[in-house]
């Protein structure tokens, strides 16, 4: 009897799941810029605020990660 118990026992406890809320801040759609002419100086800027906001989406992911106690990789 003891054999069968076990592995059901197992089957329980390795099939619970909890589900947390994410705050709606984290959820936000990341932030998609366009050139406003062509220039270098344009080039520039545009590289600078869209590695900004794929830092920022990657802090957000971060954030969640350690909500749900996903692994998170370091910096």
């Amino acid at each position: 009897m003891k054999i069968l118990l076990i592995p059901f026992l197992a089957l329980i406890l390795t099939s619970c799941v909890e589900y947390v809320k994410i705050p709606e801040d984290l959820t936000k759609h990341c932030a998609v810029y366009e050139a406003k002419e062509e220039s270098l100086d344009e080039a520039i800027r545009l590289a600078r605020v869209r590695k900004e906001s794929v830092d920022d989406c990657n802090d957000r992911m971060d954030r969640i990660h350690a909500i749900q106690g996903s692994f998170v990789l370091k910096k």
